[in-house]
C-alpha cells in the first residue's frame, strides 16, 4: 500500500520568528535601546542642564552610539562565524540522513558515520545562539544513535541465526531492544531538526518526510518483530507447495508444512507434517470453490491458498489450522504464515549443504522434510559466514521473484513486509489511479506429474484514444512442459485475468468448456465460507460465452477455462476497455503488473499514444511504448509521461 508522505510541521520556527519579522520582546516590555535611555527626557529638563552636564550628555551619547556599532560589528562577525559552523553542522546533518537511508535499505551494506560537536561558544542571549546548540545536539544525538544503530543492526545480520537456532535468544532479543532504543532516538532527533529547530535544516521536506516515514516503518516493524521473539509461546507456519504439480491463484497447492515454536527470542522446536494430518481434524465441513466441487471432499487448508491476494489467503490458511483439532485444544494460535514453494525450497537447501537434496525423481514431501529441515538449520546455524551469505541471497532471491511470502498477525511486522514487497499481496489502486492495472492468475484443480511447469507468456498492447479511454487487446499463450519427454497430460486450466474496476469485456476466443464433477455430496452438512461467497455472489454474465465476470480484491476478473495437452501451446484472447488518463503534455500514467507466485511468466507491454502524443520514455519520444521481460519481480510498475509532438 502506498505510504502517505508525512508533512513537516513548524512549531518551532513559528515560535521563535515569523518570515521578516525581527526579533522582538515579549509583549509589554517594550525594547529600549541604549541610545534611547540616552536621550534628554524633556524641553525644561533640557534647559536647567549646565553647558558642562550637555557637553557631557552629548559626549555619551557619541559613545553609545560607537559601543552600539562595534557590538553591532561584531555580533555579525560572530554571527558570519556561526554560519560556516552551521553549513558543517548541516553537511554532517545531511551525512547522517545518507547513512540511515543506506542502512534502512535491504539491498545495501550498513556504515558507520561518527560526528562529533564544533567548537564555539555557548552563548544564551540571543535566539541564534540557542538554536545553534540545540542543533549540534540534536545533530549528535542523531549522529551517535546512527552509529550505535548501524551496529546494532550489523550484530543481528551476523549473530542472528546463530542466536536463534543455538540457544542465545536472550542476546538476540538484547541486540533487538537496543537496535530500538537507538531507532526511538533517531527519530526523536530527526523531528527536532525537520520540525523547525534551526532554519539551515529546512530543505524541501521530501527527503526528511520519507526518511522520518522509513523510520516510523522500521520501529514499528523492529516493535512487532520484538514481541513475537519475546513471547514464551509464538508458533510461525511455513507452509511447502509443490506448484508443478498443482496450481492455485497465489501459488501451489500446500503439501506439508512446519510448526516452529519460538519462545525467549530462539527456536524451541520445529515439527513438520503433512497438511493431510491436521486438515483431517477439521470438524466443519467447508464448501469448496465451484472449481474443486466434485474434486475435493471440503475446502481446507491444503487449498486455501486460493486468493491471488497472498495475505487473504494466508489469514485463510492460519484459520483452517487454528481450527483443526491438532491445535484448537492448545488455547494457543499461530502468528503468521511463510509460504515456500519446492523450486524455492530446493534452493535453499542446496545453498547449505547439497547433500541434503532429495534423490532425483524424489519430492520435497512431509517424510523427506522431517528428516532434512532439521538438519539443514542446525547446518547453517554452524556454518561458516559464506555458507550463510548464500543461505540468505537465496532466501533473497526467493522472496524477489515471488516463490517466498510471509504474512503476519501482527500489522506492525507485516506493513513493514508489505513495504519490502514480500507479503505476495495485489497492488493497492491509490486514489484517481491514472493508468491500467493486470494480474493473470491460473489454477489447475487437478494434480500433474510432479516437475510439470507452467511457462506463461502475457502480451498487452495497449492503444489510448482521444478521449483517454484505454483499450487493451490481451494475449495469454500457456505452455506446460515436463522433463519427462513421455508426459502428455491433458491439464485443465482456470485463468483469472484481474483488471481495473472500471473495465468493460468487448469480446474473447481461445476459452475451453468447464467440466464439473458429481456434486450431489454437498447438498448437506456442509457450511458455505463467507469469502468464497463473497466472490461468487459478485459473478455476473459478460455477454461473451465462456467467460465469467466476479470481483476479487477490489479489481474485476474475467474468469476462462484454457485446456491443453503438456507440450503443446494454447492460447486465449481477450478485448477490453480499461482505466483512462487526462490527454495533455506531461500527464502521467502508470501501468502495473502482478505476478503469480510459482509460474514462470513473461511480459511483453506496448501503448500507443493518442494521435499528436509521444512518451517522454519512448526513443526519440515515439507514440509508442513497449517493454519485454521475463524472471519478473513480484509487481512490475512502468510510468510514462505524455509529451505532445504536433
Amino acid at each position: 500500500m502506498p505510504r502517505k508522505s508525512i508533512k513537516n510541521i513548524k512549531p518551532v520556527l513559528a515560535d521563535i520568528r515569523h518570515k521578516g519579522d525581527k526579533y522582538k520582546s515579549p509583549p509589554g516590555k517594550p525594547q529600549i535601546s541604549k541610545l534611547a535611555r540616552l536621550k534628554p527626557r524633556g524641553e525644561i529638563e533640557i534647559a536647567r542642564e549646565s553647558d558642562a552636564r550637555k557637553e557631557r550628555t552629548r559626549k555619551l551619547r557619541v559613545l553609545g552610539a560607537a559601543l552600539v556599532s562595534i557590538l553591532f560589528v561584531l555580533l555579525i562577525s560572530w554571527i558570519a562565524g556561526k554560519a560556516l559552523a552551521y553549513e558543517s553542522l548541516s553537511k554532517r546533518y545531511s551525512a547522517s540522513k545518507e547513512n540511515l537511508l543506506q542502512i534502512l535499505n535491504p539491498q545495501s551494506s550498513s556504515s558507520t558515520l561518527q560526528l562529533s560537536a564544533p567548537s564555539g561558544n555557548a552563548g544564551s542571549g540571543f535566539p541564534f545562539i540557542q538554536q545553534f546548540n540545540s542543533a549540534v545536539s540534536y545533530v549528535n544525538n542523531l549522529g551517535n544513535s546512527v552509529v550505535n544503530f548501524s551496529d546494532g543492526i550489523n550484530y543481528v545480520n551476523r549473530n542472528w541465526l546463530t542466536d536463534f537456532f543455538g540457544g542465545n535468544g536472550s542476546d538476540l532479543l538484547n541486540a533487538l531492544s537496543s537496535v530500538k532504543t537507538d531507532l526511538g532516538t533517531i527519530i526523536s532527533a530527526n523531528k527536532e531538526l525537520v520540525s523547525g529547530s534551526s532554519p539551515l535544516f529546512n530543505d524541501s521536506g521530501t527527503q526528511s518526510a520519507d526518511l522520518e516515514s522509513n523510520l516510523l516503518l522500521f520501529r514499528n516493524g523492529a516493535d512487532g518483530l520484538y514481541s513475537l521473539l519475546n513471547s514464551t509461546s509464538s508458533h510461525i507456519l511455513i507452509v511447502f507447495s509443490d506448484p508443478t504439480s498443482s496450481l492455485r491463484p497465489a501459488g501451489g497447492s500446500i503439501v506439508s508444512y512446519a510448526d516452529l515454536y519460538i519462545s525467549g527470542g530462539e527456536e524451541k522446536s520445529i515439527t513438520v507434517e503433512s497438511i493431510t494430518v491436521p486438515d483431517s481434524k477439521i470438524s466443519e465441513k467447508i464448501l469448496p470453490p465451484p472449481e474443486l466441487q466434485g474434486l475435493a471432499g471440503g475446502w481446507n487448508a491444503g487449498q486455501a491458498n486460493w486468493f491471488f491476494d497472498f495475505p487473504e489467503s494466508a489469514a485463510k490458511i492460519i484459520s483452517f489450522m487454528d481450527a483443526s483439532g491438532m491445535y484448537s485444544g492448545s488455547g494457543e494460535k499461530f502468528s503468521g504464515v511463510v509460504f515456500v514453494n519446492s523450486q524455492s525450497l530446493k534452493s535453499i537447501i542446496s545453498a547449505v549443504d547439497p547433500g541434503l537434496l532429495p534423490k532425483s525423481g524424489s519430492t520435497v514431501n512431509a517424510q523427506y522434510l522431517k528428516k532434512a529441515l532439521p538438519e539443514v538449520l542446525s547446518e547453517v546455524a554452524s556454518s561458516t559466514p559464506a555458507v550463510q551469505r548464500d543461505f540468505f541471497g537465496t532466501i533473497d532471491g526467493g522472496l524477489s521473484s515471488k516463490d517466498i511470502m510471509m504474512f503476519f498477525n501482527d500489522s506492525r511486522i507485516q506493513s513493514f513486509v508489505s513495504s519490502l514487497g514480500y507479503d505476495g499481496g495485489v497492488y493497492s489502486l491509490p486514489y484517481n489511479f491514472s493508468g491500467d492495472y493486470l494480474g493473470v492468475a491460473n489454477m489447475t484443480p487437478t494434480p500433474a506429474m510432479s516437475g510439470t511447469v507452467l511457462s506463461e507468456h502475457v502480451i498487452l498492447k495497449s492503444q489510448i484514444d482521444q478521449s483517454g479511454m484505454i483499450n487493451d487487446d490481451l494475449t495469454i499463450e500457456n505452455s506446460y512442459h515436463n522433463s519427462a519427454s513421455w508426459y502428455h497430460d491433458f491439464r485443465r486450466t482456470l485463468i483469472k485475468v484481474f483488471t481495473l474496476p472500471s473495465s468493460a469485456l468487448i469480446g474473447a476466443d481461445g476459452m475451453s468448456g468447464s467440466v464439473f464433477g458429481d456434486l450431489r455430496q454437498y447438498r448437506a452438512g456442509y457450511t458455505a465460507d463467507p469469502d468464497l461467497s463473497a466472490i461468487e455472489n459478485s459473478e455476473t454474465t459478460t455477454g461473451v460465452s465462456g467467460v465469467s465476470e466476479e470481483v476479487e480484491s477490489g479489481f474485476k476478473t474475467y474468469n476462462a477455462w484454457l485446456n491443453g495437452y503438456v507440450g503443446e501451446q494454447d492460447s486465449l484472447h481477450m478485448n477490453y476497455v480499461s482505466g483512462s488518463v487526462v490527454v495533455a503534455s506531461g500527464q502521467k500514467l502508470s501501468f502495473v503488473f502482478d505476478k503469480q507466485s510459482g509460474v514462470d511468466q513473461t511480459l511483453d507491454y506496448l501503448i500507443q499514444a493518442p494521435l499528436g502524443y509521444g512518451w517522454k520514455e519512448a526513443p526519440g519520444e515515439s507514440s509508442v511504448y513497449s517493454y519485454h521481460a521475463s524472471n519478473l519481480s513480484p509487481r512490475t510498475i512502468i510510468s510514462l509521461t505524455l509529451v505532445k509532438t504536433q
